[in-house]
């Protein structure tokens, strides 16, 4: 018999008797988008993104039917002077 076959000898009792082994023990954690915090951020983020989208928008309306007033005051400008053109 060679020494591996054997298992034990008195090495290796000796030493698992002074130096019992030591487990390492870790958590593997869950994958990042299954955490309750990813979908909080995620509903968060989302909600501030198309809140931000819809206020640029309602902007761009307002600014659109501003110039849209605009450009028909200035049409009617000639007529509506108050000054009489002689």
């Amino acid at each position: 018999m060679t020494k591996e076959q054997r298992g034990l000898t008195l090495k290796t009792i000796i030493l698992t008797l002074c130096y019992p082994p030591q487990y390492l023990t870790f958590r593997i954690p869950k994958i990042w988008y299954k955490n309750e915090w990813y979908w909080l951020a995620f509903l968060l983020t989302s909600g501030f993104i198309g809140f931000w989208l819809y206020r640029k928008q309602e902007q761009r309306k307002r600014a659109f039917a501003q110039l849209r007033v605009q450009a028909i005051a200035n049409q009617l400008n000639p007529f509506l002077s108050t000054t009489p053109s002689i």
